[in-house]
């Protein structure tokens, strides 16, 4: 039987028989309601919503009205009466509140009175992807608004038609960029900061028209300090500043990828007709926005490559770009602007890209070469924006941006672009404030403060690669204070340093004088052994890399690394080629156990520095490859870090052309094995090129015949029968023969002359065998059209003259 608190409890439940207190409950509920319906009438209907947010318990506080879905988590927490009015008085405005939730979720952005951000000059970095600034605004990443679904599956969808074009002609392409952009019309700057649009606009961008490229610049006016540090709007911006480089060169040129649309529908005059700046005005216009926020830009994670990109743009350095700069095409210098991942990502994604760009150029590559046409308004706009930036950083805040992940790229270009302007060594300019004054002094003395600043940026991850640059772009003066005071005395607990060694080999490599060379070579001589050991071998390679620009201390260099190796006799000597293309030392090599050794990539280049230096150095070098068994030195052809190193020396023109011979000889037998591999086919061509003598080539091309089958199997072995002109040999030998000897007699005649151009042509065939093509007919070589170009030029001369002859003569006839 239920007890009497659980019936009155159930009771209670139902809503029937409440006792004394509930009906007291009740009546003053119902007072509170009736007072709340006056006051809603004196106050009307706007003041009822705020109200309505709030509502009143029976005890006589005031708790948040609740739903469905806040019913619920009220229920788990429970709050108590002092957390309620914390909660209240915590709680913003109604109206406020109301203006946010508009603000948060808008479906696209259609806020026509959308007005950006007002900037001031004093800001500082918050750390949470804005700006803060000293006052009341704030600089935060652009924030327009939510792309529409359906344009986003849209440009999605259109991804695959530009990664794959299927397009046959240049008009079908523009036929479908036109209709792309006419679907993002007016809303660049959303697609922009969306994460997935945004690389896709990249990849339209790269095969878009200049006419297009500039009518998307032209929507990024005014908007873009809030664009570039959007962590996905500063890509964008900075593909476009990347695009401005060739389409500037064209501009000048008065050429012009693409056509503007003939009948343009757009709104912005009311002729119907668009005017676009042009790319000189919209570069100088982005120059002009970030001018009151470069000191700051600088730092920022996403703007400091777009930053980097416009610095070289105004300075016509595009060469210090990773990739070619008209509409994507790969290829180029290495730089720091892009990462490795960046560049892979970039070769692997837009290699279709680049072909459909092909198709809007006409086939043709415009940006190719390594300058371009910048227009004369850019050069005292960048001088005045490097001062600029000197200017607005104060000493604490540009000292720091020394060890700063993004600012130090950025002073690396600065330092660059100052160096090539003669601009960089003036008295408190911005190397004399990171340097903390090293510039203005003539002779520096010891200061403790500053040495143990600079001292730390040497060994700092971050800061050593500014020393680096700084190392490569100073004058000797300014190169002998900062040896003198960091270098001298320490290069020899810096070379073992994980940080500083990088910095001892820029100091090497970039030595001024043969004194100092010196100086270094004896500070570093004896500790070669252990930095090999310890896997600092690219100090040994700086100091061989100097000696041959500076053609001193050549002997001394061998000394070291003999010393460095363990090899003292003339008998060592002959295997000091393994020796160190395994790099270890020669009291743990074993001639007939090299199985489990590796070839080293640092010990590869320090092999083929050394066959650069004079014939009495460099011989050593070859007769250690010469004494290799032959099963070993075909491994070592058919190995990308071993054929480097065969193909050096046999390249070199220090080497003896008897010992270049003698590797010749070895590979006899051997040249079917290895001509048929990615790196032998180097190796073949380049004992074909170094044979000289022409029974030497007889008994290689006698070869080839018998392994004719074999070498026509391989793509390789084709290049391979096609540079020996083997279809030439088997008409007629004789001829062959004689072509050959007039071949060897051109190329002893113009040795010096060509050698430039053989390397050269040595760089076109490994991109030609990369490509894929594929000639059985036997093309000739540069020397011979060199040649025939010679032969048609004499003969053009004979003609003419006799023209000249035939004129005279009908001349003195008529005369008669």
């Amino acid at each position: 039987m239920p007890t009497d608190k659980q019936r009155k409890g159930r009771r209670g439940k139902r809503g029937r028989g409440k006792n004394q207190d509930d009906q007291q409950k009740d009546i003053v509920a119902t007072e509170q309601q009736q007072q709340q319906q006056q006051k809603v009438e004196d106050v009307g209907e706007d003041d009822l919503e705020a109200e309505d947010m709030f509502m009143v318990d029976t005890e006589g506080q005031s708790q948040p009205k609740k739903d469905k879905k806040s019913k619920k988590s009220y229920k788990e927490k429970k709050p108590k009466a002092a957390d309620i009015k914390q909660e209240e008085t915590a709680l913003p405005p109604p109206q406020a509140t109301e203006e946010l939730n508009e603000q948060e979720y808008p479906y696209e952005a259609e806020q026509e009175g959308y007005q950006p951000p007002e900037f001031n000059d004093n800001y500082y970095y918050g750390g949470d992807g804005g700006y803060q600034e000293e006052g009341d605004g704030s600089l935060h990443p652009a924030s327009y608004g939510i792309l529409n679904p359906d344009l986003q599956s849209y440009i999605k969808n259109c991804e695959n038609m530009l990664d794959d074009p299927p397009f046959e002609t240049a008009e079908d392409l523009d036929g479908f960029l036109a209709n792309m952009y006419e679907e993002i019309k007016e809303k660049e700057v959303i697609v922009m900061t969306d994460h997935e649009c945004s690389r896709i606009l990249e990849k339209l961008l790269r095969v878009s028209s200049d006419y297009q490229i500039r009518q998307v610049m032209s929507r990024i006016n005014g908007k873009v300090p809030e664009l570039i540090i959007h962590r996905f709007a500063s890509h964008v911006l900075q593909t476009l500043a990347t695009l401005c480089v060739a389409g500037i060169d064209r501009e000048l040129r008065g050429e012009y990828l693409g056509q503007a649309p003939q009948n343009n529908d757009s709104n912005d005059n009311e002729n119907g007709d668009e005017k676009l700046p042009t790319y000189e005005d919209m570069v100088i216009g982005m120059t002009r926005e970030l001018e009151p926020h470069w000191s700051f830009m600088i730092s920022d994670p996403y703007a400091s490559h777009v930053i980097q990109v416009l610095l070289l743009l105004l300075a016509n350095m595009p060469q210090q770009l990773t990739s070619s700069t008209n509409n994507g095409s790969s290829g180029g210098t290495k730089s720091s602007i892009r990462s490795k991942k960046s560049i892979k990502y970039a070769q692997d994604n837009n290699s279709l890209v680049q072909q459909a760009a092909l198709l809007v150029s006409g086939g043709k590559r415009n940006g190719d070469t390594v300058l371009f046409k910048v227009p004369d308004s850019f050069k005292p706009l960048l001088l005045e924006t490097l001062t600029t930036i000197n200017d607005s950083l104060n000493d604490i805040i540009a000292r720091s941006y020394i060890s700063h992940a993004s600012a130090n790229l950025v002073l690396q270009q600065i330092l660059k672009i100052q160096a090539k302007e003669n601009v960089l060594e003036i008295p408190g300019g911005l190397l004399d404030k990171l340097l903390r004054g090293i510039i203005t002094e003539e002779n520096p003395e010891k200061d403790s403060r500053r040495d143990m600043a600079n001292e730390l940026t040497i060994k700092d991850p971050v800061g050593s690669h500014f020393i680096q640059v700084v190392l490569e772009t100073c004058s000797s003066g300014t190169y002998r204070k900062l040896y003198s005071l960091y270098f001298k005395d320490k290069i020899k607990s810096l070379a073992f340093h994980p940080s500083a060694n990088f910095v001892v080999q820029s100091l090497m490599t970039n030595v001024k004088t043969k004194e100092q060379l010196k100086g270094m070579l004896q500070d570093i001589a004896p500790l070669l052994k252990d930095l090999i050991i310890k896997g600092r071998a690219g100090v040994a390679r700086s100091l061989m890399l100097a000696c041959t620009r500076l053609n001193a201390c050549y002997q001394e260099m061998v000394d070291a690394i003999c010393q460095a190796f363990e090899v003292a006799t003339d008998v060592e000597k002959r295997r000091i080629v393994p020796v160190i293309a395994y790099l270890i030392l020669y009291k743990d090599y074993d001639p007939m156990n090299t199985k489990n050794l590796r070839l080293n990539i640092q010990g590869s280049l320090i092999i083929q520095d050394w066959a650069k230096f004079p014939e009495p150095q460099s011989a050593i070098v070859a007769q250690g490859l010469i004494g290799l068994p032959i099963w070993v030195l075909c491994e070592w052809a058919t190995n990308p870090v071993g054929s480097r190193i065969v193909e050096a020396i046999l390249k070199s023109p220090t080497v003896p052309l008897k010992l270049k011979r003698k590797i010749v000889l070895n590979f006899m037998t051997h040249y079917a094995e290895i001509g048929c591999n990615k790196y032998g086919s180097h190796i073949v061509d380049a004992c074909w090129n170094e044979a000289g003598d022409i029974v030497l080539k007889e008994k290689m091309i006698k070869e080839f015949i018998e392994n004719e089958a074999k070498f026509q199997d391989s793509l390789f072995g084709r290049f391979i029968l096609r540079n020996c002109r083997l279809e030439s040999y088997k008409r007629s030998p004789k001829e062959w023969s004689i072509r050959e000897k007039g071949y060897e007699k051109r190329k002893e005649m113009f040795k010096d002359i060509l050698e430039d151009g053989l390397a050269t042509s040595g760089v076109n065939n490994k991109e030609k065998r990369k490509s894929g093509c594929d000639d059985q007919d036997g093309a000739e070589d540069e020397i011979d059209q060199v040649f025939k170009k010679a032969k048609t030029n004499k003969s053009k001369d004979k003609d003419s003259k006799d023209k000249k002859k035939k004129k005279s003569v009908s001349n003195i006839n008529e005369v008669i």
